[in-house]
Parts: structure tokens; sequence; C-alpha cells
């Protein structure tokens, strides 16, 4: 039988006369250091940190990678988690918008008609077009009403009656409009049009007369008046004069233009350097070569020209069409002889092929250069001096490499780094995208020809087809000549076997042996 203790036998330990000691584990928030969390910082450092979440729209990416996007972006989570939150990080959802359809665009529309500061928020726009646009969708009756009191007070707008018509019918054009209307520090604007569409010049154009050419009321900021960029995307019939239109906003700095297929009816009545764009880039586009002039005589100083052959924006596919003629572009290029620093031209080796003459000798200004190896080397006509064509103003040659040019490549390395240093005293960077077999061979090579460029303090950078497969790159250290720091995705110890099963990125220097050019004797 169990013996029972009673409370009286059982004795109390004699407390201690020294103060408890506190419980190693302790609570949470006993501490001053656990006391600090994300709640406690200023609005202003918060606010700052939410823009590290705000990822804009990704300008490469296929369409359902966008899409997928719009659904999981971190602000919308942000905005949930308490009131503090929410009113620190809605403004910067309106920063950045995509069009998707009807609903979400009155939606928003209603949301910057109800806050103006939100609409002063708003930076970039992409408008994505996928369904018939000309056919009209009925208002709901709450947005209506906030949406048509907003267009109400627009007047920056040519026919508005016809305007607002259009609008109580539901017709894009109208909404796009008053979009751009609502939207006064709007900076990077970019269409998307989906190849089922068709043309979109007509709206595009009624668009322009009711934004662009409608003079502002005193004191008020016009729409588009802070526009700097420009991007039209679309996989269908593009009218090109639809441009023109845009040339004229005095803030344009960026023009992007990616279509498969165009018009250039009356392409050569291009008005004369009335746009301030600076970079140009041009896809891969059916168009004659009086646009490409007449684009590049409206603008009055071209810093960067950027001609991409056979690349699709919208879904990364390859498109097949003809390139322009080089020595068409080469003229337009001379109008920008005293301005242009960047001049890049993309494309496979059969796609645009240049010719002697096209020297960029009076190119004064020109820093960056891009081009196919092929199309380099024949620019030095029949001496094979393509060195010869450039000005002495280059800092970084970006050439696209095969397996037949390996062996040209190395003879143009050593005469690069031989012959024509002193005429190039500013080029300190040299990319190269090759093949296997190049890739290969210049690693074999590594105590032979990059050595001779890190001598020379010029950077090398090597990344093998396709891009980010395997790369080497080797960046002189300027205090330490013959020295280089390398960045690879190979081993250090055998550079010349690459090993696809570890794709870590590694890091080392490597110190090279000073190498005397050999010079004949004298009799």
């Amino acid at each position: 039988m169990e013996k029972r203790i009673s409370r009286s036998n059982l004795k109390r330990r004699q407390e201690s006369p020294y103060p408890k000691k506190e419980s190693k584990r302790g609570k949470a928030g006993n501490t001053k250091d656990a006391k600090t969390s994300l709640d406690d910082l200023p609005d202003e450092l918060i606010e700052e940190i939410f823009k590290l979440a705000n990822t804009c729209y990704p300008g490469h990416l296929p369409i359902d990678k966008i899409r997928q996007q719009r659904k999981t972006r971190t602000l919308w989570s942000i905005c949930l988690v308490s009131k503090r939150f929410c009113r620190i990080a809605e403004p910067l959802l309106y920063s950045w918008y995509a069009d998707y359809n009807s609903i979400t665009r009155r939606h928003f529309l209603r949301r910057i008609a109800q806050s103006p500061d939100h609409a002063a928020r708003v930076r970039e726009m992409m408008v994505r077009l996928e369904e018939n646009i000309f056919a009209a969708q009925p208002h709901e009756g709450g947005d209506f009403a906030d949406i048509f009191a907003a267009a109400a007070e627009v007047n920056d707008i040519l026919s508005k009656e016809r305007w607002l018509v259009d609008l109580a019918r539901g017709r894009y054009e109208s909404e796009a409009s008053l979009l751009l209307a609502q939207t006064p520090n709007l900076e990077e604007l970019k269409f998307e049009i989906d190849k089922s569409f068709g043309t979109f010049y007509g709206w595009t154009h009624r668009l322009a007369r009711w934004i662009i050419q409608t003079p502002p009321e005193a004191g008020h900021v016009a729409p588009l008046s802070k526009l700097k960029s420009l991007i039209m995307v679309t996989e269908g019939y593009f009218q090109m004069l639809s441009v023109q239109d845009f040339l004229g906003i005095p803030t344009l700095r960026n023009l992007e233009l990616w279509t498969p297929e165009a018009s250039d009816e009356d392409a050569s009545d291009w008005p004369r350097a009335i746009s301030n764009v600076e970079t140009l880039t041009i896809g891969p586009c059916v168009v004659g070569d009086e646009f490409i002039k007449g684009l590049m005589a409206s603008c009055k100083a071209l810093k960067s020209f950027n001609y991409a052959i056979g690349r699709n924006l919208l879904n990364q596919r390859q498109w097949k069409c003809e390139a322009i003629d080089m020595d068409r572009l080469y003229e337009a290029l001379l109008q920008h002889q005293d301005s242009l620093e960047t001049l890049n031209i993309e494309g496979d080796r059969s796609q645009h092929v240049l010719t002697e003459s096209f020297r960029l000798t009076c190119f004064n200004n020109l820093k960056h250069l891009t081009v196919s190896f092929a199309s380099f080397i024949a620019m030095g006509g029949p001496r094979w001096a393509p060195l010869d064509a450039l000005p002495g103003s280059i800092e970084t040659l970006h050439l696209n490499c095969f397996k037949e040019h390996w062996l040209t490549l190395s003879a143009f390395l050593s005469d690069l780094v031989e012959n024509y240093r002193e005429e190039f005293p500013r080029i300190r960077l040299l990319e190269l995208l090759v093949d296997g077999t190049a890739f290969h061979f210049m690693h074999d090579k590594l105590d032979f020809l990059p050595s001779r460029l890190i001598w020379a303090g010029i950077e090398l950078r090597l990344d093998e087809r396709p891009k980010g497969e395997n790369f080497l790159y080797l960046q002189p250290v300027q205090s330490t000549p013959g020295t280089c720091s390398v960045i690879s995705t190979l081993v250090p110890d055998d550079l010349s076997e690459p090993r696809k099963a570890d794709r870590g990125v590694r890091s080392w220097k490597m110190v090279f042996p000073e190498r005397s050019i050999d010079t004949p004797e004298k009799e």
C-alpha cells in the first residue's frame, strides 16, 4: 500500500538571499534587441525597403511568365499585412501598371480618379492588346460614374464630345487616352499588340491627336509631358507612320520599335530634326531603306543606335526577315557622326554583311561597337585590317564569333596588341561571344593571346554560345601589371576541360609572365 505523503511533511527549500537570475531562455520581447521590429522603423525607410520588392515589368520575358508575375507580386502581399504597410506600399503599386483586360483597366482608372496622389505615382505603363479593340464593352455601374466624372474634367483632348461618347460606349482607345491623361508623371510607355489584332495605326493616331497635339491649359501639366521612353511591340502588321505622331514630344529620349511586318508608304516624307530622341532601337521589320533614313533624319542628335535583326521581344523566337542594305544604313548614320556613341548591330552571319565602305573613322565620339566578327573583318577590306576602320575613341568592342572564325580571331588579337595598341589608348574591354570550338581554343592559348591583352590593360570577357553555358572573364589589376582577377564556370587547374556537372562560379587571381615581342635583327 502506497504511503501517503501529506503536505505538512514536505520540507520547503530555503529561499536564497541573492536575487533570482533571469531565465536564459526568457520571454519574447524581454530584451531591448527583441523589441526592435520593422514597425519601429520610420515610414521613409520602410518605403525604401518596399521599393526593393517592387519588381517592375521585365522587358524580355514571355507573356506567360509576365502574367504569372502579375498574380504573385510581392507588394500585393505586403499590403495585406497591416494598415500601416498598406498605406506605405499601396502607392508603390501604382508606380507601374500593366494593362490586362477591361475589368482591371477600369478598376485602375477608378482608383486613380479617386486618388490623384496615386495617379502622380505612375511612372511606367504597359498596354497589352489581345482582343478586338473596336468591340465596345459595357461599363459596370460603380466604375462608370467615377471614370466618367474624371473624364469630364479633362480638357487636354481634341473632339472632347466624341471622346466622351466613345468612353460611354466602352471603346478602348478612349479609355487608353484617359489612362494617359490621368497619369501626368508617366516616363515609360510600352504598347504590346497581339498578332490577332492586326494594325493599330488608327487608334494610336487618334490617341496622339487627343493627347499630344492639344495645347495644355495655363498652369496645367499636359499628358505625356514627362515621357522619356516609348516602346512599340507588335506581332502583327504595323503602320510605321504612327511613330511620327510621338516624335514631337520634347522629353522623349528612347524609342524602340519591334515588329515583323510594317508598311513604309510615304516613308520619305519625314520631318527633319524635330525629335530629341537619343537612343533608337529598331527590331526585325520589313521596311525599306527610306524609312530608316527618314526616321534618323527626324532625330536631332542620336547617341545610341541598336539594330536587332531576327530577335522577337514578345516570345523570344527568331523571325526570318531580311535586313536593310547596310550601305544605306551607313548613309543614315552619317547624319549623327558627331554625336553617336554606341552602335549595336545584332544578327547572325547571313543576315547582314558590312563592306569596306562601312568606315567609322569619322565617328569621333564612338565608344561602344557591337557587330558580328565576320562583318568586323569585312570592314577591313581585302587587307583584313578592320582596326583601320575604327576611330581611336573606341572603349568597348563586342564581337559575335563562330567556329570558322577562331583562327582569324587569334590573328586579330595579336594584331590589336602588337600593332594597334597605341592607336586605341581608350580601349578597356573586349567581349567575345563564341561557340564551343573557339571557346576552348582560347583556353588552350591562355598563356599566349589573353596574356598579351592583360599586359596591355584590356579586360577580356569570353562567353560560350548559347550565352550562359560557360564563361571566362579576365579583368586586369591596374596596380599590378600582368595580374588579373578571373571569374569563370571552369576550374582554375584545367581551364581547357569544361565540367558541366559542376555549375559553380569560381574566382581567383592569375599572374602572367611578361612576353617580349620578337623584333627582326638588323644586319
